[in-house]
């Protein structure tokens, strides 16, 4: 007679030990484990710690050893159980899994966790059936739990149960217990599969909570992008960054979808509310004026510059007021537009009282404006005091000693400097004919 081959003889007595109530690697019975007594003077056994272990896919030699000796001499032990069973599914054998999720399940009923994981193993292997039975199970353990039921949802969803996985979904957005954003989780999971019109019946589930959800405004605005209503989508847009720009880049992609629809006033006004999530670090700054110098050039000045004093009126109040400011007046000098430059320094020196007074910034603010006064305005003396103060604030700063101590110099030597009056004479012809 012919032998049979060694993986359906490893099965069967593996089949035939669990159906005596032991582990597959049984041996003769030792200990109990740690939540009882210590069998025979042997060490408890952490199931925890060895649950961990298994879940980590790196359990130790002997803990197998220990967890089927548990099993051996208390069979209604629903952790040692479930331990067990995960680690016959991480092995590949599915339906002792499975069988063993079960014994779990009956040692107590009300343990969730083998009934959610016994649901995701029969369905890949694809026993319908019996998956949804324990979805029922996992339905009534987690009656209270919003996430838990949306997750769920999606387990049926992934197997091609829709109006099951709708009927979770429903089920988790009225839970006692619902964490703000299933509504928001689901969209996502809509819109990656083109279904908008779904997609914005799960985002109504949170817009009731809260109307100004910033993530669930976003995704709206995205959704109705999508489906051609741009209005509509420009609309949510702006609701949304005005009333927190940095949450989910909500500026940001703001901005973005405003221009690639050729609303550039209101994306330059995205843009200027976005510099305010930039002060973590001198890159993000960077990018950000980048985003705003590369939209300046579509704007008219008249509409750039009353958009930087809505925007700047807005932040007034913020801790964000003086980094706004100075960063507006960086923006326009880099474009060329310097009287707006020294406005917007001015105001952020001036203007942002409620401002914690950092006297760094507010020393570069002085030194920038100073720049401006010095070599575009020819306000001489207005500078030096400027660059006076700037050093006063940051008295290590070299380029701005620099700056002090040349001009101090050349406006002691003014009236000797025909270069410097030369220099003058042209400017004022030229603003004279500018005028005109």
């Amino acid at each position: 007679m012919r032998a049979l081959p060694i993986y359906l003889l490893i099965h069967c007595l593996i089949w035939g030990a669990l159906s005596l109530g032991v582990s597959p690697l049984n041996a003769a019975p030792e200990p109990e484990h740690r939540a009882g007594a210590k069998g025979n003077g042997a060490m408890p056994i952490d199931l925890f710690a060895l649950k961990r272990r298994v879940e980590a896919g790196k359990p130790l030699d002997s803990d197998l050893d220990n967890l089927r000796q548990l099993i051996s001499r208390d069979q209604n032990n629903a952790m040692a159980h479930y331990i067990m069973a995960m680690s016959l599914e991480r092995q590949g054998f599915e339906q002792l899994a499975a069988d063993e999720f079960a014994r779990a399940e009956k040692a107590k009923p009300d343990f969730a966790d083998p009934h959610y994981r016994r649901c995701l193993l029969l369905f890949r292997m694809q026993e319908t059936e019996a998956a949804l039975d324990e979805i029922k199970q996992c339905e009534r353990l987690f009656a209270d739990d919003g996430e838990q039921l949306f997750n769920l949802g999606l387990v049926a969803e992934s197997h091609a149960q829709r109006q099951e996985a709708q009927r979770l979904f429903e089920k988790a957005a009225k839970a006692k217990n619902r964490a703000l954003g299933v509504g928001l989780s689901l969209a996502r999971f809509r819109i990656s599969q083109g279904r908008f019109y779904e997609a914005l019946q799960a985002l109504e589930w949170d817009l009731r909570i809260d109307k100004q959800n910033t993530p669930a405004l976003m995704a709206k605005a995205e959704t109705f992008y999508y489906l051609h209503r741009r209005q509509d989508s420009m609309r949510l847009f702006s609701i949304a960054y005005r009333q927190n720009p940095c949450e989910q880049k909500a500026a940001e992609r703001a901005c973005e979808s405003l221009l690639s629809n050729g609303e550039t006033r209101e994306a330059l006004r995205a843009a200027f509310f976005n510099l305010t999530c930039s002060t973590q670090s001198e890159e993000l700054t960077e990018s950000a004026k980048d985003l705003c110098l590369t939209i300046l050039k579509r704007v008219n000045d008249r509409d750039a510059f009353s958009v930087a004093d809505e925007v700047g009126s807005v932040m007034t109040q913020t801790k964000y007021c003086r980094f706004l400011y100075f960063a507006l007046g960086d923006i326009f000098d880099r474009c060329g537009k310097k009287n707006q430059a020294m406005a917007e320094y001015e105001q952020g020196i001036k203007r942002c009282t409620t401002c914690k007074h950092d006297e760094d910034i507010v020393g570069r603010g002085m030194y920038r404006l100073a720049l401006d006064k010095e070599e575009f305005a020819r306000d001489y003396q207005s500078a030096l005091q400027l660059y006076e103060k700037a050093l006063a604030l940051r008295p290590t700063d070299v380029e701005i000693e620099h700056h002090y101590l040349r001009l101090k110099d050349r406006l002691a030597n003014r009236n000797n400097d025909f270069a410097w009056k030369l220099k003058d004479a042209f400017t004022a012809i030229w603003r004279k004919a500018d005028d005109h």
